[in-house]
């Protein structure tokens, strides 16, 4: 039952578009809206209240797709996040940056296996996280003010 009034806009949209096609359509349509005495003949209301309940359907469809793949970017960005730091921890001897898990986000793309090289270069037992950084990103270091 839900689904007649988004059909019933669509098709006056489709009436609206087939009856007005020639280039002065706006000035009809704005004639339309802004003339008093078709606000109060029952068919009007109807298919304004059926076009802008389309469009909101529309645009609750809309913003739930989009809200479904901006979840879905994120979710896979949370598990490369979680990927990179596994291969990181077995790396780092000497933890003393403060946002280790969030460093994957801080870096660049480029700069994450730049940042696994150096660590690799460095002598066992004395691989240091802020070292490491401070090669490849000192912005990264820098305390706030």
């Amino acid at each position: 039952m839900w689904l007649v009034y988004p059909v019933a806009a669509a098709m006056a949209g489709i009436l609206i578009w087939a009856l007005n096609r020639d280039p002065s359509w706006a000035s009809k349509l704005n004639t339309l809206l802004t003339a008093r005495q078709y606000w109060h003949s029952f068919n009007f209301k109807e298919l304004m209240f059926l076009g802008l309940g389309g469009v909101v359907i529309v645009a609750l469809i809309f913003l739930r797709i989009n809200g479904y793949f901006a979840d879905r970017r994120e979710k896979l960005e949370q598990k490369a996040a979680a990927a990179w730091n596994r291969s990181l921890a077995p790396l780092v001897d000497i933890s003393d940056y403060p946002d280790r898990d969030d460093l994957y986000f801080y870096l660049e793309t480029g700069d994450r296996p730049r940042l696994l090289d150096a660590l690799r270069r460095m002598p066992r037992g004395s691989r240091s996280l802020r070292a490491a950084v401070a090669a490849i990103d000192p912005d990264l270091l820098d305390e706030p003010a």
